[in-house]
């Protein structure tokens, strides 16, 4: 029996999928029509399989929910035009479905498809992946005389590269800013995803709260953040503002505000993204005689925002992204 989650905006057509679904191998364990949700079942009940469909929202929602889903299930995504499908693939989907397109919600031929789908990914399930290896040795604290704020900006795909790199960081890491865009209602969750699976502490921002050692800070989903100092001290700020670059929260709103008041006390990095958020401020933050740090293009979803970086000459160290945690931890351990 193959028990899933269910989740789509169109509550009518849960309710003919589930009712066409029950039975057949397949047993529908919840359903939703809120991606966050979707994200809190999964935490609480044990599943086989994900089908994500979604109409109403934004094509980078569904994008992100898939990448998100599938690294704790297979997931096959509803999709409504074939040329959605390689996304969603790329996103990891292990199988996508057209949504019909008639009268009838749920076609006998639709479900038959989908049912056998869902019982091939669930049979060919891998084995969950182990966490990457910390590069420092658990319970010993990290050594480092940096003083000064660590900042990492990110876009498409970099929910999973964020993660990656912070979960092979020490608890004692330097306070760390994050900027990735990310809808509001992901962004806590996101933040809490992290917070589990890595050995500081990571949170949602919130407006004037100091900027600690061993905590990374999450820009709010709507909400641009910005570094401030005060009495000596970096504090946080996040508020509320048009798009900066195309973005809110803006990547290169956060790195001016690191130039301008970390001086030459911050390290930048930049991971995969589309477009060039970022990068204009990533250039300030090296002018400043910071060291910076891209991801090279063969592991980025999307080579964007870090090729728009180095083009400029804001990247002082462009490496893979499975290297990144170690020049970081190397670069702070000699100084």
């Amino acid at each position: 029996m193959v028990r899933v989650i269910l989740a789509d905006d169109d509550p009518q057509f849960i309710k003919e999928i589930s009712s066409a679904l029950t039975g057949g191998g397949v047993e529908v364990a919840a359903s939703t029509g809120s991606i966050s949700d979707a994200y809190s079942r999964v935490k609480m009940i044990e599943l086989g399989a994900a089908v994500i469909g979604f109409t109403k929202m934004p094509a980078q929602y569904v994008i992100d929910a898939v990448r998100f889903l599938s690294q704790k299930m297979p997931v096959i995504a509803i999709c409504v035009e074939p040329a959605f499908t390689r996304e969603l693939r790329a996103a990891g989907a292990a199988e996508t479905v057209l949504r019909p397109r008639g009268a009838e919600l749920a076609p006998r031929s639709f479900i038959n498809e989908l049912t056998n789908k869902l019982r091939q990914v669930s049979a060919s399930a891998p084995a969950a992946v182990a966490p990457p290896r910390p590069l420092w040795i658990p319970g010993r604290p990290f050594s480092t005389r940096f003083t000064g704020i660590i900042a990492l900006g990110a876009s498409v795909g970099g929910t999973e590269a964020t993660a990656n790199v912070l979960m092979q960081l020490p608890a004692n890491i330097p306070p760390m800013i994050i900027t990735q865009h990310i809808p509001p209602m992901f962004s806590r969750i996101f933040a809490e995803r992290l917070d589990n699976s890595c050995a500081m502490r990571v949170v949602e921002a919130q407006n004037e709260q100091p900027a600690m050692p061993g905590t990374a800070y999450i820009a709010p989903g709507d909400q641009h953040l910005r570094l401030v100092k005060k009495n000596g001290r970096y504090f946080v700020s996040c508020f509320s503002g048009p798009k900066v670059s195309g973005h809110c929260p803006s990547v290169d709103v956060m790195f001016d505000s690191v130039a301008a008041c970390a001086g030459k006390d911050a390290v930048g990095i930049i991971l995969t993204g589309m477009g060039r958020d970022g990068a204009a401020g990533l250039l300030k933050i090296r002018r400043n005689g910071c060291f910076t740090i891209g991801q090279d293009e063969a592991t980025c979803v999307v080579y964007g925002m870090p090729k728009e970086a180095y083009m400029m000459g804001a990247v002082a160290h462009q490496d893979r992204l499975e290297n990144i945690p170690g020049v970081l931890l190397s670069y702070l351990s000699k100084i």
